[in-house]
Order: structure tokens, then C-alpha cells, then sequence
């Protein structure tokens, strides 16, 4: 899930860590049986996109960006897993019992269970959590450890679906 709130922008990756991310994780899918499924709203409608383009692997799809929150939880639903910010999706996942990996670079992750169905990741950085919708210096953005998010997907693909790596 590529989106968040404009409200909170610095919850979102940036463009650059996603694709990071994607090109890891196809890179850990050796017998090329992954699909990645590009989920957000309207806002990531070009952003997803462009990840698409990038990633330039036909194992990399785009999901449609209007159809609103209810076809939204459906795509969410398809998916085996879901890496996701603090945002709608990942509240819509872990509803949907969905494994997933959250990413926190401002809120805080201690309000949120992940019921032993994913892992969280942290910003490492001491201003955390913080609600500031705009900031001088967003080194949080800069300070997820994008490995070990790459990584943690493939532990919750692994461990959560019985997918064979």
C-alpha cells in the first residue's frame, strides 16, 4: 500500500524506497511466483504507476485507485500480505487478517496489534512519534531500515502463507 493521508504525507515511503523495496523483494522470489499488487487511493493513482514502470517486471500490477474504500479492501483482501504505513490499509488489513508489515516513521506504533499475523518497522530516529503534518527536516523518512523491510515481507510471505521461498 502505497498511500497515506495528505494530512500525514510523512507517513508514506518515499518513491525511491518503495521501488528499493519491490526491486529487493522480486530479487528474494527465485521461482518468480510472487505478484506484487500496487494498492492505494486516488492520490497514488500516477505513483503507482510509475512504480510499475519502473520496476519494468510484469510481476508488478497496478490495482485501480477510484474505486473507492469498499473495492479497496477487496484488492487488500487478495493480497497473501501487506507492507503499509500507519494508514487506512493497514487497519484494513489487519481486519482483513491479512500478515502484514507496517512501517512507522512518525505515529506510533505502540497503539497497534498486530495480532502475530506481521512485524512492525521503525524510524529510527528520536522525534518518533510525532504528529507534525510538516516538518524543516523529515529524517524519518530516511531512517527505515528498507532491508529489513524487504525482509520482513518475505518472513511474513513465508511464514504466514506457507509460500515456498
Amino acid at each position: 500500500n502505497t498511500g497515506c493521508s495528505a494530512k500525514f504525507n510523512y507517513k508514506r515511503l518515499k518513491e525511491s524506497h518503495l521501488k528499493h523495496v519491490i526491486d529487493t523483494v522480486l530479487a528474494m522470489d527465485t521461482a518468480r511466483n510472487l505478484r506484487i499488487l500496487l494498492l492505494g487511493g486516488k492520490s497514488e493513482t500516477d505513483l503507482n504507476e510509475r512504480l510499475r514502470e519502473a520496476a519494468g517486471d510484469p510481476r508488478v500490477i497496478t490495482t485501480p485507485t477510484t474505486e473507492g474504500i469498499r473495492r479497496g479492501m477487496h484488492y487488500i483482501a487478495a493480497c497473501d500480505a501487506c507492507l503499509t504505513g500507519d494508514t487506512f490499509g493497514l487497519h484494513a488489513a489487519i481486519a482483513l487478517k491479512i500478515p502484514s508489515v507496517a512501517f512507522f516513521t512518525i505515529s506510533c506504533d505502540a497503539e497497534i496489534d498486530m495480532y502475530d499475523r506481521g512485524t512492525i518497522i521503525r524510524a529510527n530516529v528520536p522525534c518518533r512519534p510525532c504528529w507534525k503534518p510538516w516538518c524543516p527536516d523529515p529524517i524519518c523518512l530516511d531512517r527505515i531500515d528498507l532491508h529489513a523491510l524487504a525482509e520482513a515481507v518475505w518472513r511474513v510471505l513465508t511464514n504466514h502463507t506457507g509460500m515456498i521461498p
